[in-house]
């Protein structure tokens, strides 16, 4: 009955419009000690009406786990913009922290990011990310991030930004939701809800032992400059 649901309601959700390159994800709280982990994302928005050009972004990062409470990620990333031109985008680290355990229902953490940009101000974020097990099969996670931006073009005050999923897991490992970004604007021009809210669905299927794959797209409520963003992920843990 539930995955009859949720099948419904993400093909109910792909014909929205989509805002462009989000490479993100609705990280959670887990920390697992020894996982090791390499992924590759892709995010492409297609030409819209108006005849800009596609565009696209490319992220890699790595991951290792040297303790039970602390996680590590290192990323960077590069655009193509809607005149042809490839350049660097961003780079950042990352420190998970996960506070409550696998005992518990609901496992909580922060995630403390720095991030500097090939043209744009640099950032320190500090992330509160939380997983609420419903059901042994089916999970839900919210995330809240906020962020001090520095440098040339700044933003006054702290950026905010709420994340949510959904999220099923089947019999044969393939884990499939719904996800929804919002962003807030900042605490100098605060938005309830944002003019680009972004959601769509997602699964992840397992490829053999080590490697797993993403698909996944998302669109917004608002006037996005992109008819959609299609998401590809590949990962290999080792």
């Amino acid at each position: 009955m539930f995955r009859t649901a949720l099948l419904g309601i993400l093909a109910g959700m792909l014909p929205l419009a989509a805002a462009a390159q989000n490479t993100g994800g609705v990280f959670g709280p887990v920390v697992n000690k020894g996982h090791r982990y390499a992924e590759y994302r892709i995010t492409v928005s297609p030409s819209d009406a108006d005849g800009l050009d596609t565009v696209w972004a490319q992220r890699f990062h790595v991951e290792d786990t040297p303790t039970d409470r602390i996680m590590w990620r290192v990323f960077a990333q590069v655009r193509r913009d809607p005149f042809g031109e490839t350049e660097f985008d961003s780079a950042q680290a990352e420190i998970f922290t996960e506070l409550r355990g696998p005992e518990h229902r609901w496992r909580t953490g922060f995630r403390f990011d720095g991030r500097v940009r090939g043209d744009g101000p640099g950032q320190m974020s500090v992330n509160w990310t939380n997983e609420f097990a419903l059901s042994e099969k089916l999970i839900t996670r919210a995330v809240l991030l906020t962020t001090k931006q520095f440098g040339d073009r700044a933003s006054d005050g702290v950026l905010l930004e709420t994340r949510l999923n959904l999220q099923y897991r089947f019999e044969n490992r393939v884990q499939a939701g719904v996800e929804l970004y919002n962003g807030h604007g900042s605490t100098a021009d605060f938005q309830t809800v944002s003019d680009r809210l972004q959601v769509g669905p997602y699964a992840f299927i397992p490829i053999g032992e080590h490697w797993r794959g993403f698909v996944g797209v998302l669109a917004t409520t608002g006037n996005g400059a992109y008819p959609a963003d299609t998401r590809f992920w590949l990962g290999r843990s080792f």
